[in-house]
C-alpha cells in the first residue's frame, strides 16, 4: 500500500497568528465601542473616568482568561501529540514482527528490537548496513525487481519469502511485506518481516514424507493403489495400477473409478460402499474381487481400503489391490 504521509497540521486555535489576530480585533472593538458607550451613558467626567478604569480592569482580566485558554489548549495539544508519538514508537519497538524503515537506496534507517534479535545484530550495527548486504544472494534479484516495481508505481506493495543472512552466517527464512511511504520531504519503505523458519522446516518435512510415501507406492509393482474422492473421481494412481489394470496415470486421474476397473454389475454396490466409507470414515472389510482391466479382461485381486479424513476437505478413499493372478496360476 502506498502511504501518502502528510505532516500533521495543528488546528487554527494552536496557531500563533490566530491568538495575535484575536487579541488585536477584540482590543480595537473593545476600546472604540466601550468609549462610545460610556460617553453616551455617563455625562459626569469623574464618574466617566472611574468607569474607564473599571473597563480597563475588565479588559485585562478578560484577555488574561483568553491567554490562559489558548496556552492551556496548546499544552493539551502538545501532550496529546507526545502520547500519540509514544504509542507509535512503542508499537514499532515492541512489535512481535521485525520492522524496518528502508531508504530507496536500501539503507536501513530505523529498525525495531525484533528485527535486531532475528539477525543477531545491535541497532547500531544494523543501521550501518543495507538490506542488499543482509539478503541471501539467491533471493536478492527477486527482491530488487519487486522493489523497483513499487518505486515505478507499477504496484502498491509486495510480499515474498526470502532468506536473510544472520550475523553468525546462518540463514533465516522470512516472509517480507513492503510498502512505500511518500512525504513532502522524502520517501522510504516500511518492511515487515516475519520469521517463518519453523513453518519452512515443517513444510520441508511434509514434502519429504510425501515424497517417500509416493516413491514407496510407485515402486511396489505387486500392490496397486488407487485414491479417489467420495464421488469416485480418481486422484491417485500408482505404477502397479498401470501394470495391473492397463490404464496410464494420465488416463486414470480425473476419471471415475467405477468406469475404470469396476465391472458394470458391481457399480451400484461399489458406489454405495464409497458413499458409506466417506460418510462414516470406516473402511469396508477386505475381500477378494474380480475387477476389470482396460482391455475388458478380468483380474483377481485381494482388495482392501483406507479412509483418509483431511482437516479442511472431504475424505479421500484409498483402495489397495494385490494381484492374485500369479498365486492362482500356481494353485492351478
Amino acid at each position: 500500500m502506498i502511504v501518502n504521509k502528510q505532516q500533521h497540521k495543528p488546528s487554527v486555535l494552536h496557531r500563533p497568528w490566530f491568538g495575535a489576530a484575536m487579541y488585536l480585533v477584540f482590543g480595537l472593538l473593545w476600546i472604540s465601542g466601550s468609549d462610545r458607550l460610556l460617553a453616551v451613558l455617563i455625562s459626569d467626567a469623574a464618574t466617566l473616568t472611574q468607569y474607564q478604569s473599571y473597563k480597563g480592569y475588565f479588559y485585562v482580566s478578560l484577555t488574561a482568561a483568553i491567554a490562559w485558554f489558548l496556552l492551556n489548549q496548546k499544552q493539551l495539544y502538545a501532550k496529546s501529540l507526545r502520547v500519540s508519538e509514544r504509542a507509535l514508537s512503542d508499537t514499532f519497538d515492541y512489535a512481535a514482527a521485525g520492522i524496518a524503515h528502508v531508504s530507496l537506496q536500501g539503507a536501513l534507517l530505523h529498525v525495531n528490537r525484533a528485527f535486531c534479535q532475528m539477525l543477531g545484530y545491535s541497532y547500531a550495527e544494523l543501521t550501518k548496513l543495507t538490506f542488499q548486504q543482509l539478503t541471501h544472494p539467491l533471493d536478492l534479484e527477486k527482491d530488487l525487481e519487486s522493489l523497483q516495481r513499487v518505486i515505478n508505481g507499477e504496484t502498491e506493495e509486495y510480499t515474498l519469502e526470502k532468506r536473510y543472512l544472520r550475523k553468525d552466517g546462518s540463514t533465516l527464512w522470512t516472509r517480507l511485506s513492503v510498502a512505500i511511504v511518500r512525504t513532502n520531504e522524502t520517501a522510504y519503505f516500511i518492511s515487515v518481516i516475519h520469521d517463518i523458519s519453523e513453518q519452512r522446516a515443517t513444510r520441508q518435512k511434509l514434502a519429504e514424507s510425501e515424497l517417500r510415501f509416493r516413491t514407496l507406492l510407485d515402486n511396489t509393482p505387486q500392490i496397486a493403489i488407487q485414491g479417489y474422492n467420495a464421488d469416485g473421481t480418481t486422484i491417485f494412481w500408482n505404477k502397479a495400477s498401470e501394470l495391473i489394470y492397463g490404464y496410464s496415470k494420465a488416463e486414470a486421474l480425473g476419471s471415475n473409478l467405477l468406469d475404470l476397473i469396476i465391472p458394470p454389475a458391481m457399480h451400484k454396490a461399489v458406489g454405495t460402499a464409497m458413499a458409506q466409507m466417506a460418510a462414516t470414515g470406516v473402511a469396508i472389510p477386505s475381500e477378494e474381487l474380480l475387477l476389470q482391466r482396460k482391455d475388458g479382461s478380468m483380474v483377481a485381486v485381494f482388495s482392501g481400503h483406507a479412509v483418509v479424513q483431511l482437516a479442511d476437505g472431504e475424505p479421500q478413499i484409498y483402495c489397495i489391490d494385490v494381484d492374485l493372478t500369479a498365486g492362482k496360476q500356481q494353485t492351478n
